[in-house]
């Protein structure tokens, strides 16, 4: 067999548009997810949406800048999480001002056992500041924000340097969070192709 190398470009958030609901779909938190759905918002006052649903299942995280970044859409200069360390102590993260354009959007976020890290931040935060109603199931509960540190033969070591809490103050770690109407989806309605979560969502 002869193979091509090529780039593979796989996008960590994009939208579909149901009537006036925008279904925004995030798989992970990478560098630049957070701008990338700034600019999919972008587009929602040309196409007349009024509805904002927001799916973060089976997203285990990533970057929290960039989970801080997407909350800016919806939270002005507020409190997006708070961080408890053993050398830094208490420290507030707070989103930019004058960017929250969708925050008089009626919004929805989809969320399972999967949503991890900055999806549960995105999702506490929204919650706490009563900006979304949560949908699915319970999350993961991870809690505790994590650090790479090279070492000098060049491998890089990963450490637990704080745990985050909501704007509220609320732990999620091993607990996780729970939404304010619990759907099930289960592996039959997947192999049927069936989301009774996202029709709920919908339904809201």
């Amino acid at each position: 067999f002869t193979l091509t190398r090529e780039k593979i470009n796989n996008i960590s958030a994009y939208v579909n548009y149901d009537g006036q609901t925008a279904i925004i779909t995030v798989t992970r938190f990478d560098k630049n997810t957070g701008t990338i759905v700034q600019n999919i918002a972008k587009e929602f006052s040309s196409k007349n949406i009024n509805k904002v649903i927001l799916d973060l299942r089976n997203n285990g995280g990533g970057y929290v800048d960039s989970a801080i970044t997407m909350l800016s859409l919806w939270l002005d200069n507020s409190v997006a999480l708070i961080q408890k360390s053993k050398h830094h102590g208490t420290t507030e993260s707070k989103t930019p001002s004058n960017q929250a354009i969708l925050k008089d959007y009626k919004t929805v976020v989809l969320v399972n056992n999967f949503s991890a890290s900055a999806s549960e931040i995105v999702a506490g935060a929204l919650k706490d500041h009563k900006k979304a109603t949560l949908i699915g199931e319970k999350t993961f509960g991870k809690g505790v924000v994590q650090s790479l540190f090279e070492l000098s033969d060049g491998e890089n070591l990963k450490v637990t340097t704080a745990r985050w809490y909501t704007p509220l103050g609320h732990s999620i770690n091993k607990t996780g969070i729970e939404p304010d109407q619990t759907v099930h989806r289960s592996f039959d309605d997947i192999n049927d192709n069936k989301d009774p979560q996202l029709d709920a969502a919908k339904n809201l």
